[in-house]
């Protein structure tokens, strides 16, 4: 039975293993991102765009296999019980600055020509964008992601950014977010939706950052790393980098030159423990 509606096929260009949206729907989006969720049976991430924030757009989501918590809400003077599926610190975090403007998001840079797209195969979801920023500045953004099948523990993303018709300064910020809630569902956005207690922030050597969280009733510990690196045909490229953490939060920001029409790859690879 072929596709209809948003979850049209485009006819002609892909095969039936591939789900394929080719413009940016702010009302579907939340329905989209449930379907290019990527797992592997312990954990999975909802198939939310990297450089975006929980909004009433978009919601980042990762969850692990056995990762409960309860907890009591009082709802009109009565304690209410709810145990959820916690949503765990959002390891997608990837955003872009150009020339020190403000972070990349799809509701402020215009978008060109736009594809999300869901390969079953591979269990691949990737985001192809070209946009224009308030700047003239036009750019395009390629990002593939999975999480590995073949170890468990283990996702990557990898970004491919092209400038097009402009050369200068960027910044990337990779970054481990443990301020999320469970807040997805509209009808339980009344329950008590903090799970997670934060531990700790750490690096290992300068290319590695680590969070690490803790469920509070369950007492269920969670640990992520992530390892952010910048390459130029397939030669890595220095990049200065600066640390900024919280107990809940931890980023680096990785500045290099960009050269137009020369693509250059960022790879952020990551582990998540329990």
């Amino acid at each position: 039975c072929p596709l209809t509606g948003p979850f049209a096929l485009r006819e002609g260009t892909v095969s039936d293993f591939a789900l394929v949206y080719d413009h940016f729907d702010p009302g579907t989006e939340g329905l989209r991102e449930s379907l290019t969720s990527t797992g592997n049976g312990y954990f999975c991430t909802r198939g939310t765009a990297e450089w975006e924030d929980a909004t009433g757009i978009h919601y980042p989501g990762t969850y692990v296999h056995g990762g409960f918590n309860r907890e009591t809400t009082i709802l009109g003077g009565r304690p209410v019980l709810n145990e959820d599926l916690v949503n765990l610190p959002n390891w997608l975090v990837l955003k872009l600055r150009i020339e020190g403007g403000e972070a990349i998001r799809l509701d402020n840079v215009e978008l060109i020509s736009y594809e999300h797209s869901y390969d079953i195969r591979l269990a691949m979801v990737q985001r192809v964008l070209r946009f224009r920023d308030r700047a003239g500045r036009e750019t395009t953004l390629r990002s593939r992601r999975f999480v590995s099948m073949a170890h468990s523990h283990q996702a990557g993303i990898e970004w491919t950014l092209s400038p097009e018709n402009w050369s200068g300064r960027v910044e990337v910020i990779s970054g481990l977010d443990g301020r999320v809630t469970n807040q997805m569902v509209a009808r339980y956005r009344e329950l008590e939706g903090r799970h997670l207690d934060p531990v700790s922030p750490r690096t290992f050597g300068p290319e590695t950052i680590a969070l690490k969280v803790r469920t509070r009733q369950s007492n269920i510990y969670v640990a992520q790393a992530a390892r952010t690196r910048v390459f130029r045909g397939g030669e890595p490229v220095p990049v200065e980098r600066d640390l900024h953490q919280m107990q809940d939060y931890i980023q680096q920001v990785l500045a290099f030159d960009v050269a137009q029409v020369e693509p250059v790859r960022v790879e952020k690879m990551v582990a998540l423990f329990t």
